[in-house]
């Protein structure tokens, strides 16, 4: 017979893909490479902040609890919060324009900001004064935003 070739059932192809993809996610997880990045600590989380922000003056910085969220306060210019995103760390500046909201829900801050990439975090904080003296923070950088219009 000419032209005949063998082909792989289907159920075996689907098994066979569905093997590879799971096992280069495990080699992955093993290698240590889907571990989130962590600060080690005020002073890690200063350094990426400097990196991140390299003009500026930090002042205070707080940890989030899992050590995956930093707050820092700048010399001049707004609060900044620089957050773990897969194995690397973003920056942001907290303008004004850019915060929504700011509220307290049991221990920890909930930011809500006008922006659809990333619309809001929470940032857990164990320590109630720290969480109300980011608040009153935020009460004053967002004091200058105008109130929104009622639709008309």
């Amino acid at each position: 017979m000419t032209g005949y070739s063998r082909r792989m059932p289907l159920p075996l192809l689907a098994l066979l893909v569905v093997a590879g993809i799971s096992a280069v996610v495990l080699f992955v997880h093993l290698v240590g490479w889907s571990k989130p990045a962590r600060f080690d600590g005020e002073a890690d989380a200063r350094t990426v902040l400097q990196a991140e922000y390299p003009d500026s003056q930090i002042e205070t910085i707080t940890l989030s609890d899992n050590k995956r969220i930093a707050l820092a306060q700048r010399r001049d210019q707004p609060p900044a919060l620089v957050h773990a995103f897969g194995d690397r760390f973003v920056g942001r500046d907290l303008s004004p324009d850019l915060i929504n909201q700011v509220v307290e829900v049991g221990r920890a801050l909930h930011f809500k900001f006008n922006d659809f990439t990333d619309p809001m975090i929470t940032v857990a904080i164990a320590d109630a004064s720290a969480r109300q003296n980011w608040l009153s923070t935020f009460a004053t950088v967002n004091a200058d935003k105008p109130e929104p219009k009622a639709a008309t």
